[in-house]
């Protein structure tokens, strides 16, 4: 009797087997489709400021480097990676070859390039080329390991940057450790060459970094961005985006914002589906990534936007 890993995958890694089998026969009633809402980033609960504690992390460190020697490592899971994943590079790759962090946040264009470049300072390496590189390190039996963050980013959108990182996925010396933070859209051909195993786990962290960056500014985009506003209702559901519309166009047409109970009331009325849960569930996520502000005291929303910002945002949602 053949066992199907797919249906009796857990709902986080369900995706990536799909992704990993390719098309195929199978009597799974699960499809692609179905999956993808469970990468849907969520809100994060943070409980405090204090640097991430990797102490139950770090127990896992030898088990997720003995992986990465035949796989690339792809962290998911509730909350910003960026933190842990900076630490087990550092603290326990380090010690077995070379670490590079792809600057994904920066705008900077040839992205892979510049990593590529800061790789063979670090190794010596002579000709800044993937080609070089590779017969460097295998020539001194070395390792490389090239970190990137949320890879649904904008810049692996790149073909060139996606051929060159399975590239690296498929040479034995580099490998590549990477975090996802919501549905990921890349092409099949990408995700199965990287061979990524999939690992689950869960920081609580802010997303800050992460949230809203746009290839369109050179750093990160400021928090009164409209790109930035654009980008995160994109990756959040039809539903948040109907709550939030409600509230943004009373404030367009009233000039202010709404308590809790108009705007339940107004969103319900509007979407014809019962709020309960589901809107306290998305002020958190409007809050959490500073869409809306609270006045002290509570219940009493605004968009922390100018009146002609507002105009431009209906807009551009209108258009997408």
């Amino acid at each position: 009797m053949e066992i199907d890993l797919i249906a009796d995958a857990r709902d986080y890694e369900k995706y990536f087997y799909m992704v990993a089998e390719g098309p195929r026969s199978t009597n799974s009633k699960t499809d692609i489709s179905e999956i993808a809402g469970a990468f849907e980033r969520q809100a994060v609960p943070v409980k405090s400021n204090k640097p991430l504690d990797t102490t139950e992390f770090e127990k896992s460190y030898p088990k997720w480097s003995l992986i990465l020697q035949k796989f690339s490592l792809l962290f998911y899971g509730l909350g910003s990676k960026i933190e842990l994943l900076r630490h087990f590079s550092k603290n326990y790759l380090g010690k077995f070859g070379y670490v590079v962090e792809a600057d994904m946040f920066s705008g900077q264009s040839k992205l892979f390039n510049s990593t590529i470049t800061a790789l063979c300072d670090v190794s010596f390496a002579e000709n800044n080329t993937l080609t070089s590189l590779i017969q460097n390190l295998k020539s001194r039996n070395q390792k490389a390991f090239i970190v990137l963050h949320s890879i649904d980013h904008e810049a692996l959108n790149e073909h060139d940057f996606q051929n060159n990182l399975i590239q690296c996925a498929e040479s034995g010396v580099i490998h590549i450790i990477a975090s996802i933070d919501r549905t990921p859209l890349l092409p099949l051909r990408f995700l199965s060459g990287m061979k990524f195993f999939p690992i689950k786990v869960e920081t609580d962290r802010y997303y800050t970094q992460e949230i809203g960056f746009s290839n369109n500014t050179k750093s990160g985009s400021s928090l009164d961005s409209i790109d930035r506003f654009v980008s995160v209702l994109k990756t959040l559901t039809d539903t948040a985006n109907g709550i939030y519309r409600v509230l943004l166009k009373h404030q367009i047409s009233t000039g202010d914002g709404l308590n809790k109970n108009e705007w339940t009331d107004m969103a319900a009325t509007k979407l014809c589906v019962k709020m309960k849960g589901t809107f306290t569930t998305n002020v958190t996520e409007f809050l959490d990534h500073k869409l809306i502000t609270e006045k002290k005291g509570g219940d009493f929303y605004t968009i922390p936007l100018q009146p002609l910002q507002l105009k431009t945002l209906l807009s551009k949602l209108d258009g997408e």
